[in-house]
């Protein structure tokens, strides 16, 4: 009697554990990553996860992270109407159709592949979910209904063990040594000019990212148009 008690004990506490298991992955709201510790060039993903509900017509997403100690392997989610850039520490989806055709029947998942760099240093690092927005259009063809409130906002990734010097690592230490034990020598022009340089493209990066923007825009107020074009007719 104690064994059979003791065997449906178990049976039943493992099934508990199941289903809460399983109520949490279908309660999934928001941002999470695959892996909560890596180490220096380790692989995981980071997911945003819709639930089920009406269809939208527009769509807004933005997670940033910290690109000193990250690398994007791919974001490309495919969503209709939507564009999409990883860069400077942001994952970017933006998307607008003239009808519903964001299909959130089923909900909605967008994934990335992200690695650690080698270079990474130890330390609990954070993806935040900064931009959530998944609508539609009203009849009126002004205002909008948000179909989207996420529950989790931010995940963090802890690295550990720290980057391994590497000998590039240690000749740009020497380097330093160097440049610094010679602060009056003539290479302080160039070494200003090198910091334009990145300035420069630091810049295009961002103009990309606005020009992406605003025409994702422009595409929300053709829609806007045309549905009240339609609703007119």
């Amino acid at each position: 009697f104690i064994a059979r008690s003791f065997t449906a004990a178990v049976t039943v506490f493992l099934l508990s554990c199941l289903c809460a298991a399983t109520v949490n992955a279908a309660d999934l709201n928001g941002i999470s990553v695959s892996e909560n510790s890596i180490k220096p060039g380790s692989e995981f993903t980071v997911t945003i996860t819709v639930p089920p509900s009406e269809n939208a017509d527009t769509a807004g997403v933005r997670v940033s992270y910290d690109e000193e100690t990250f690398d994007v392997i791919e974001w490309s989610p495919v969503v209709p109407g939507g564009i999409s850039n990883a860069a400077k520490g942001m994952l970017v989806l933006m998307a607008a159709n003239v009808d519903r055709f964001i299909d959130l029947s089923g909900g909605l998942t967008l994934t990335a592949r992200m690695k650690a760099k080698d270079s990474a240093a130890a330390g609990e690092y954070t993806f935040e979910l900064t931009e959530h927005s998944l609508c539609y259009v009203n009849d009126d063809g002004f205002n909008f209904t948000e179909l989207w409130e996420p529950e989790t906002l931010s995940a963090s990734v802890t690295i550990t063990g720290g980057a391994v010097t590497s000998a590039a690592e240690q000749a740009a230490d020497a380097a330093s040594v160097t440049s610094a034990a010679v602060t009056d020598a003539p290479s302080a022009e160039p070494l200003r000019g090198m910091d334009e340089v990145k300035v420069e493209g630091t810049n295009v990066t961002v103009i990309i990212v606005i020009v992406a923007a605003a025409l994702a825009a422009a595409v929300i107020v053709i829609a806007v148009i045309l549905k009240i074009r339609k609703k007119s007719e």
